[in-house]
């Protein structure tokens, strides 16, 4: 087993693990909005998950750009940075950082701190409502940028 086989391996295990992060969050913003909708206590385990802790689930997606990166780097031509798959997938993970960091990780600190205390509706609702933009821009994103690693057009 060569470098490039082992960056590929961890390149792989961290997409999968990093989009199942982002997957998981998405699913805690949606389920939560759903419930803030109808005006009604959260469930305790969607309660729980906007605990008092740092929003760390999607950013395990980030290490797979570098062993990425590195993989191509030790890959002897058979990945080269000047093809344009190459870059179109990391355009698409750069987008999909950029909802992680602008809009779900923000929104998933306000709601924390909202539900330390009795939250107003309404300020719940507007902060899901941009943490569901954040996790559906980021799930999408990263999707098509694993999508466009795999079909390699």
């Amino acid at each position: 087993m060569t470098g490039y086989d082992v960056l590929v391996a961890l390149h792989v295990v961290t997409v999968v693990i990093g989009t199942a992060g982002l997957a998981v969050t998405a699913g805690y913003v949606v389920a939560a909005r759903v419930g803030a909708a109808g005006e009604r206590p959260l469930p305790a385990a969607v309660a729980r998950f906007f605990g008092p802790r740092p929003g760390w689930a999607p950013r395990l997606l980030y290490p797979a750009a570098l062993f990425g990166l590195a993989a191509a780097g030790l890959s002897h031509d058979r990945v080269r940075l000047a093809l344009a798959w190459v870059w179109v997938a990391a355009v698409l993970w750069l987008g999909a950082a950029a909802f992680i960091e602008a809009a779900l990780l923000p929104a998933e600190r306000s709601v924390s701190r909202l539900l330390a205390r009795t939250p107003d509706p309404g300020a719940l609702r507007a902060c899901l409502n941009r943490g569901v933009v954040g996790a559906s821009g980021a799930v999408a994103l990263a999707v098509a940028a694993s999508a466009v690693m795999v079909v390699k057009p």
